[in-house]
């Protein structure tokens, strides 16, 4: 009986420890992977804070060089202008161009590092702010590239129309790539693309 008594007891006792053990190690296992994930948030939250002042500065350059594309291209949309000033009008396109290329740089891994919400004020404030200067941007961008587009699809249809005119046919201003307008944060708002100026 003593025997029986000792053996219940032995095996309550490993029974016991066993179950410690496991929910221990659970613990512990559970410890190490929150961890873990606070490191890779706060890993994640350094990369954000550190990347968002360089885009931000390429995304001036772009505001910058579009007030410079309004000035000296948009402003004088004439037909009678498009032979004159038409190859500074290119140049000036290649530069508005290369200013998104560079937001688009700096922009790809805060495109990956913002589709979380952190807890962390400024990182959440930051892509909050990417989030809507990346979308005015490309949207900006994208609704310039039509109307210039659609202006220079007018004037060469108007020149078909000019017998014998003094005036000459012009190609139509083409991108490196197609860009398209874009709803980074899904609001089913593009902003820049309804907005004028």
């Amino acid at each position: 009986m003593k025997r029986k008594l000792k053996k219940k007891a032995l095996i309550a006792i490993c029974v016991t420890l066993g179950v410690i053990l496991i929910i221990g190690g659970g613990v512990f296992f559970f410890y190490q992977g929150y961890k873990s994930d606070v490191a890779k948030t706060n890993e994640q939250i350094k990369k954000i804070k550190e990347q968002y002042d360089p885009f931000k500065e390429a995304v001036l350059v772009f505001s910058t060089e579009r007030e410079t594309i309004f000035n000296e291209v948009f402003a004088h949309k004439y037909f009678m202008e498009v032979n004159t000033n038409y190859e500074s009008w290119i140049e000036h396109l290649k530069t508005y161009e290369s200013t998104i290329e560079k937001v688009e740089a700096l922009s790809n891994e805060l495109v990956d590092l913002c589709q979380y919400t952190y807890i962390d004020y400024d990182a959440k404030n930051k892509c909050e702010a990417f989030h809507i200067l990346y979308e005015q941007s490309n949207n900006y961008f994208v609704k310039d590239m039509e109307e210039f587009q659609t202006f220079i699809k007018e004037y060469n249809a108007w020149v078909e129309t000019e017998d014998g005119s003094a005036y000459q046919k012009v190609e139509e201003f083409s991108p490196k790539k197609t860009y398209q307008y874009v709803d980074l944060n899904h609001d089913q708002i593009y902003t820049g693309k309804d907005i004028e100026g």
